[in-house]
């Protein structure tokens, strides 16, 4: 007999089965050798199991072991997405006949074949049975130590789960496994690649401008992409490392250099979030120091850019969380106007931003949603608070509309409740021309009354762009941990599909394929594109080669354009160089048309829990080879048409005009911006007539401490502000319980409830912490959730009776025999 221990489940995440024939194997947490029983478990207490279905598979036969003999009920669920049985769902008949005194401490087999279970792939089945009045009782085993795959439901109290503690039920599937992918369309190539398992925020961007997208992981750790499908880590020489937190790009000063904004949960001057600014060829320096910079003590969840009043300077919002001494005591968000010449100023007030009781902010997705031209601001929110939609008034003020639109999540009334709101992001699912929302919720299955699931939301366009929650129509499974959530149109078919995290270790990634229809298909499997423990998740075409690769916590390479493949879908790409607006086009929204059909994209400076899509923007074309028209409408209003183009190419559209060297308002502006001109080389005779600039700067080029021409410095270190220090966010793993009483021989204690303590508002969901290592983008490693998770398997639950979680869970999965 072969056994594979626990990191086998993990592995098949890593690398998904590519061929394989049927085979036969046995799942199971135990050595064979039963350790006792739970002795204190009353009638109708529910004992279980989980076991993962890592592909296709037919059930054969349960084996259960029994410690006391009785009567007994016997059940097998399929899981009903929060890693619990849906007990709605028996997939046999309950098996329910007394366990009888020679049957005891042997394995009793139940043969399953008739009943033509066939589990679906990168899926759950629990097998379990419900206590009787003087029934029988599972025995447990504790070789393992505790997986964390066992559970109890105490007196069938759908709203108390325990974890089983340091020992598993004696429980064993037999399955054959069926039906292996054969026709991957991602490769997981982390190792490859030369980037690291684990990620948890990462930031696509073209720092040295050689055409292809660089990595940002975090904020200490830079990824130059080689341009030969690898990437070499220039941390050291980009003067990043260090730099705490997570990271968004945008080149804020308009000098034709990606810069970006690091956050974190850090209050001390070494540790908050920064401005770090590209000299050139990805070197940095850090320039928040400068009091005119952007920066805050509070814990900072994500950050996106947007020029949120046209001026031509990407402004920036931050959302922040929670105080780490206090649960679900939210942070106060800032909005950042870029003043130019390196200076911004805290406008939130006057933009009507303000929160007059500060939530807990999570996510940020910026997005025309109205179609008005300016962009608006979505808040995705933690700790039930209601989420945000801030549209913009087009006077520098904000408006929240979020209850008027539909989009504030569903009030639970009498619990005062939203939901666990994570990533979000804005994308045309129906190819409509108005661009839709999808919002990642957590969501525990024992406080589903009032807590949101994820929500995709359908755009109704005018006159009134209020949204409708089309989720469960449109296919996409409830799943307990929803995390961050992408657009991709991955397969190259003109419609965009939706990848969505899944944080804690057990807990699975998916990818949906958009039908067309409103519709969606889970195909996370035949695709191979799904991981354990996902967090955050962002797509490049790293490698240009025409279809949408992506980064979570594993490194997927699209393979939908190939040279294996016969026929190709098409695809184009469109690469902005904003002039009077900001450089990289963050804001711009791009439509392209062919075959019949338009779809649009939006550059976004950043989006979801605080990671970044490449600033390229994507169109799969399906069968049309020629491109009718590509329209560009930049942030300031103006237009940039295109037609009758090839497929199969990336194009660069730049906005009509040249860069000026006075600024938007006509106004003269510092040698710094002078030499941001200059750096657009520009000769004597393209300076503006009647400028009021220095007519030397045309003539002669500004150089400064030996820097190369062209070169633009950071902006001068200042003083510190003398801000005090508030706490950072962190937490406390729980402690452990006992494992026997010590009065009956093999007779275990109960473990401790799944959850953390209850909120003093009543919010007594499980905390996702986002503590992903000291930058907070630390690899995953064995017995960590990726997001700081307090409590063990991803559920939490009310503190009633005993306290805390008896125990965090390690690596997931069975026992393997074939």
């Amino acid at each position: 007999m072969r056994l594979v221990y626990g990191l086998f489940i993990l592995a098949v995440a890593a690398f998904p089965l590519s061929a394989a024939a049927a085979e036969d194997v046995t799942l199971a947490y135990d050595d064979g050798e039963g350790d006792g029983w739970f002795g204190a478990l009353g009638e109708s207490s529910l004992e279980g199991v989980m076991f993962f279905m890592e592909r296709p598979a037919a059930l054969k036969r349960i084996r259960l072991f029994f410690w006391n003999p009785g009567p007994a009920e016997i059940h097998v669920w399929a899981d009903g997405g929060g890693n619990d049985p849906d007990r709605s769902k028996d997939l046999i008949e309950p098996i329910v006949r007394d366990i009888l005194g020679g049957e005891l401490r042997t394995w009793i087999e139940f043969d399953l074949t008739a009943a033509g279970v066939e589990p679906p792939p990168l899926r759950y089945v629990h097998v379990g049975t419900i206590r009787q009045a003087d029934g029988a009782a599972l025995s447990v085993d504790d070789s393992t130590g505790g997986l964390g795959l066992s559970y109890i439901y105490p007196d069938d109290d759908p709203t108390v789960k325990y974890g089983a503690g340091d020992v598993e039920y004696m429980v064993r599937i037999d399955v054959e496994y069926r039906d292996a992918a054969t026709h991957l369309v991602f490769d997981d190539i982390t190792e490859a690649s030369g980037l690291p398992a684990g990620a948890g925020r990462m930031a696509w961007g073209d720092c040295d401008n050689d055409g292809d997208d660089d990595l940002l992981i975090g904020a200490g750790k830079l990824y130059r992409n080689n341009g030969d499908g690898a990437f070499t880590d220039i941390s050291d020489a980009a003067g990043v490392t260090g730099i705490p937190g997570s990271g968004v790009w945008a080149d804020y000063d308009n000098d034709g250099r990606l810069d970006y904004y690091a956050f974190s949960h850090g209050d001390t001057p070494e540790t908050r979030d920064r401005l770090v600014h590209n000299g050139g060829n990805c070197t940095f320096s850090q320039v928040t120091d400068d009091l005119h910079a952007p920066w805050d003590i509070y814990p900072t969840e994500a950050a996106a850019w947007a020029d949120y009043d046209n001026d031509g300077w990407v402004d920036l919002y931050v959302a922040n969380y929670e105080m780490g001494d206090e649960l679900g005591a939210g942070t106060p968000d800032f909005l950042w106007k870029n003043l130019g010449e390196g200076k911004f100023r805290d406008v939130t007030a006057e933009a009507g931003m303000a929160q007059r009781i500060p939530l807990c902010g999570r996510g940020l997705a910026w997005g025309d949603y109205n179609n008005d031209g300016w962009p608006d601001l979505y808040v995705a929110n933690y700790r039930l608070d209601p989420n945000l939609l801030y549209e913009n008034n087009g006077d520098g003020a904000f408006t929240d509309v979020a209850l008027a639109k539909g989009v504030r999540g569903d009030w639970a009334l009498g619990a005062a409740a939203y939901g666990h709101s994570i990533g979000a992001e804005w994308g045309d699912a129906n190819n409509d021309g108005y661009p839709d929302l999808v919002v990642g919720n957590l969501a525990h299955p024992r406080f589903i009354d009032f807590s949101d699931k994820t929500m995709l939301y359908i755009n109704s366009g005018p006159p009134d762009y209020a949204f409708v929650d089309v989720r469960e129509p449109a296919g996409i499974a409830y799943s307990e941990t929803h995390s961050d959530v992408l657009w991709l149109d991955y397969d190259n078919d003109g419609w965009q599909d939706l990848f969505i995290t899944g944080i804690y270790t057990e807990y699975v990634s998916f990818l949906y394929h958009n039908e067309q229809n409103l519709t969606f298909t889970d195909v996370s499997y035949p695709t191979g594109a799904w991981v354990f423990n996902g967090w955050g998740v962002a797509a490049s075409d790293f490698d240009r080669d025409g279809d949408l690769d992506f980064l979570t916590n594993r490194f997927f390479r699209n393979k939908t354009i190939s040279p294996s493949r016969q026929e190709s879908p098409h695809w184009l790409q469109v690469q902005l160089v904003g002039h009077r607006t900001n450089r990289f086009g963050i804001g711009s929204r791009v439509t392209v048309t062919a075959g019949g059909a338009t779809q649009l994209r939006e550059v976004e400076g950043g989006k979801g829990t605080g990671v970044q899509n490449s600033l390229i923007a994507h169109f799969g074309l399906g069968e049309a080879a020629i491109v009718d028209e590509v329209r560009v409408r930049w942030v300031d209003g103006s237009e940039t048409v295109r037609t009758d183009l090839a497929a199969d190419q990336r194009i660069i559209m730049e906005e009509e005009g040249e860069p000026e060297c006075l600024n938007q308002l006509g106004a003269c502006l510092s040698e710094t911006r002078l030499r941001v001109c200059r750096h657009w080389q520009w000769t004597e005779e393209d300076c503006p007539e009647g400028t009021t600039c220095e007519e030397r700067f045309c003539n002669e080029p500004v150089v400064e401490d030996g820097d190369e021409e062209g070169d633009i410095e950071a902006p001068p270190d200042g003083d510190e502000d003398g801000q005090e220090s508030e706490e950072s966010l962190d937490g406390d793993a729980p402690a452990d319980g006992d494992e026997t009483d010590g009065d009956v021989p093999g007779d275990f204690d109960l473990p401790l409830p799944d959850g953390d303590a209850v909120h003093a508002d009543g919010d007594d969901e499980a905390e996702i912490d986002d503590e992903l290592g000291a930058d907070g983008d630390a690899a995953v490693a064995e017995g960590d959730d990726g997001g700081g998770c307090r409590n063990a398997g991803g559920a939490s639950g009310p503190v009633f009776l005993l306290g805390l979680l008896s125990i965090v869970f390690g690596m997931r999965g069975a026992r393997r025999e074939a």
